[in-house]
């Protein structure tokens, strides 16, 4: 008795590793989404929406760099990596929640002597 629950116990810690792990496979799409558009937006700060919401809540173009890139720009490829990040990550949490959902394989409990 006491070893099936220590068994048990031992797969659920197994599933919940393995559900962790397709938690941070979102993250890195999310980062790398994030990241990918932040240097888009550095070659081209007029990609939507990041120059519009800097223009309707900023409104000021900044003189000031860092590291030799104007904040205006940091600030509109920040925009755009969040806004272009949260909505590639829904469309990769669609997919792989309901288009490419795996169905649940059978469990078969077999007794021994």
């Amino acid at each position: 008795m006491a070893s099936t629950c220590q068994s048990q116990l031992l797969n659920n810690k197994k599933l919940q590793t393995l559900n962790t792990g397709s938690k941070l496979k979102g993250a890195i799409v999310f980062l790398a989404a994030f990241l990918l558009f932040l240097l888009i937006s550095l070659g081209y700060p007029a990609l939507p929406p990041g120059r519009q919401i800097y223009d309707s809540a900023i409104g000021v173009e900044s003189d000031y760099s860092i590291s030799g890139t104007p904040v205006t720009l940091l600030a509109i490829g920040i925009f755009n990596g969040v806004i272009w990040g949260i909505i590639i990550y829904i469309v990769f949490w669609v997919l792989t929640s309901y288009v490419f959902k795996k169905e649940p394989t059978a469990t078969i409990k077999v007794k021994t002597k």
